[in-house]
């Protein structure tokens, strides 16, 4: 559900952007749909680095924006994955934290946070801009 509402709000504010997904998807027509969307495969039985592709991406296109999922839409999960914050971190471009608030029926934009290379205390300030924030599944959220 969070795809689909944040490439609606992606749309309505007229942001490009890529996104990565599991090369699986990218069959057939869903797989054309989802490239014309901006979705990138990624080939997860090969130990493609990721943060190097999406850096590449930037250095490669002034205008890149990467879109990423938030974490435990599909799972619970105690802490997010720390590859967002090394693209950031490697390309030397801010994060734009977006929030969907199912209680409130909100997406907020949250304040952009310039990546200062200290590690996992940047991912847990991350982490707890969103604590306010109820997902769709509130049980999955990141407590």
């Amino acid at each position: 559900m969070d795809f689909y509402i944040g490439f609606l709000a992606k749309t309505w504010l007229n942001v490009t952007g890529t996104f990565y997904a599991k090369g699986e998807l990218f069959k057939g027509i869903v797989g054309w749909i989802l490239a014309l969307l901006g979705g990138r495969p990624v080939d997860r039985s090969k130990r493609e680095n990721l943060v190097t592709k999406a850096v590449k991406d930037f250095n490669d296109n002034e205008t890149h924006t990467v879109l990423l999922a938030p974490e435990g839409t599909r799972k619970k999960v105690n802490k997010f994955k720390s590859g967002f914050y090394f693209m950031a971190l490697k390309a030397n471009v801010p994060i734009v934290p977006v929030a969907i608030d199912y209680l409130h029926k909100v997406i907020k934009i949250l304040p952009t946070y310039y990546i200062q290379g200290k590690g996992e205390s940047e991912i847990e300030e991350i982490r707890q801009m969103f604590k306010e924030f109820q997902g769709r599944i509130p049980a999955q959220g990141i407590t």
